[in-house]
């Protein structure tokens, strides 16, 4: 189980963090519309392949950055968070208006986790996909509400500690992962995206 003091790193400047994880809301949010056709299949392959992070870094667009910004991707963007930030863009376009879903039922989702033997990437992918997928059909009133919390807003917190006990019941003992308030809403962004389209998929059927 995970120490509650392990879900919410301290992080230095705080301030130049909203601002940066606010950046990248509207960097990917931005990307999805006008690259969404092309990003989604990149998604899909395997998390830590050197062709994945290829193809991820020849899909970003400048164009969607402020303009102090430009040129500044890949120092600023680590590709976790990037993704992260774009399934919870996905999530919110495609499915914020629905009704709220929960996933009793739904099958065991299969992740991209590429080769995880000395790919320290793929590993801790796999592992919060792990503990992620398990929170949100714990909580998945809770996992939405954080996803419509504003990034670095009092809500966004509120919401986190809301997730608190999921987390803590779904950490895997004996496997330690700390855990920023990005990569939490990261974590929490692809299950809820992938079990959201697995249960439509199934209620359409």
């Amino acid at each position: 189980m995970l120490p509650l003091l392990a879900i919410l790193v301290a992080e230095p400047n705080p301030a130049n963090i909203d601002e940066s994880r606010r950046t990248m809301a509207a960097y990917t949010s931005c990307l999805i519309n006008r690259l969404g056709y092309k990003l989604r299949p990149v998604m899909d392959m395997p998390v830590g392949s050197p062709q994945a992070n290829a193809k991820m870094i020849a899909l970003n667009d400048s164009g969607c950055l402020p303009s102090d910004d430009v040129g500044g991707i890949s120092l600023k963007f680590k590709p976790t968070l990037m993704r992260g930030g774009l399934f919870e863009a996905f999530y919110l376009k495609e499915f914020v208006h629905s009704a709220p879903a929960t996933f009793d039922g739904v099958p065991t989702i299969s992740y991209p986790v590429g080769d995880v033997s000395g790919n320290a990437e793929a590993a801790r992918y796999s592992l919060q996909m792990d503990i992620g997928d398990c929170v949100v059909r714990k909580a998945p009133a809770e996992a939405r509400t954080l996803l419509g919390a504003e990034v670095a807003s009092v809500a966004e917190g509120t919401a986190i500690t809301a997730l608190v006990p999921a987390l803590s019941a779904c950490a895997t003992k004996g496997r330690t992962l700390s855990l920023s308030k990005s990569i939490v809403r990261g974590m929490i962004a692809e299950p809820l995206y992938r079990l959201t389209a697995a249960k439509r998929k199934m209620t359409n059927a």
